[in-house]
């Protein structure tokens, strides 16, 4: 809590004395609109601009996946692998926020890349395969945590290159509404991957690795038996669905106009 608190009175002190925010020139001619007509005004602009709409429907579906798999679900698997043990949970759960904050550092000092888009759909290949699809292999406590870290790495990475195309390619004026239409079409998804990963885990998978039949030994062989191997199994499928909608995404030419500098 004390390290929290500090950090948070850090980047308050900066903002509040450090960040010099400039000012906008508002064109006193202009009336504010209607509150629907405002609402929607984020969500016409997108529909113009194809390329921003295709990449935030490609992060709703990334984040339906993500909260259905390793991101939403890693506490149950951790926990069912190593027989309810705090201790592992913990150091894996660590491990995500120290990526974070490394990942966050590296896209503060690292020259920002001209292809963004190239980076965020490549970080996002490799964080269903490092964190779900390799994940979903193992046994080990030392590669969940590596997994992990490096995973939450990629995630900052993505982050920032998304959000740096968004700022580039949407006007200064009209980025609140946008944004705004941005975060509810890209996070709608995320209450319906944790409804729908409980629900999967608990009635579906974790019941079917838990009865012996053909499958299931076969599926034992890659992913083992007991608790945490049914969570296993979904974390292996949606890694390999995350994976190729990701090289699908790199691979269409549709995203190339998003690295253009306004």
């Amino acid at each position: 809590m004390a390290v929290d608190l500090a950090s948070f009175a850090v980047a308050f002190v900066t903002l509040l004395i450090f960040i010099k925010i400039p000012d906008i020139i508002h064109n006193t001619e202009e009336t504010p609109g209607p509150f629907l007509k405002s609402c929607m005004s984020g969500i016409n602009y997108l529909r113009e601009h194809r390329a921003l709409l295709r990449i935030i429907l490609f992060f709703s579906v990334v984040n339906f996946l993500a909260k259905a798999g390793n991101d939403g679900m890693m506490s149950a698997f951790i926990l069912g692998r190593t027989g309810g043990s705090q201790k592992a949970l913990g150091m894996a759960e660590a491990a995500v926020s120290l990526g974070v904050l490394a990942g966050s550092v590296i896209v503060t000092f690292v020259k920002p890349p001209k292809n963004k888009t190239k980076v965020i759909f490549i970080s996002c290949i490799f964080t269903f395969l490092l964190g779900d699809v390799m994940l979903s292999l193992t046994s080990s406590l030392p590669y969940w945590v590596v997994s992990a870290f490096v995973s939450y790495v990629l995630v900052a990475v993505l982050g920032a290159n998304l959000n740096t195309v968004m700022r580039v390619h949407v006007p200064l004026e009209m980025q609140s509404r946008v944004f705004s239409a941005r975060d509810t079409l890209q996070n709608i998804t995320i209450p319906l991957g944790l409804f729908l990963g409980g629900i999967w885990a608990d009635h579906v998978f974790e019941p079917f690795m838990n009865r012996p039949s053909a499958i299931q030994h076969a599926l034992a062989l890659f992913f083992g038996a007991g608790k945490g191997s049914g969570i296993a199994v979904m974390f292996f499928i949606v890694g390999i669905i995350g994976f190729i909608l990701s090289i699908a995404a790199l691979r269409n030419p549709l995203y190339q106009s998003l690295n253009d500098s306004k």
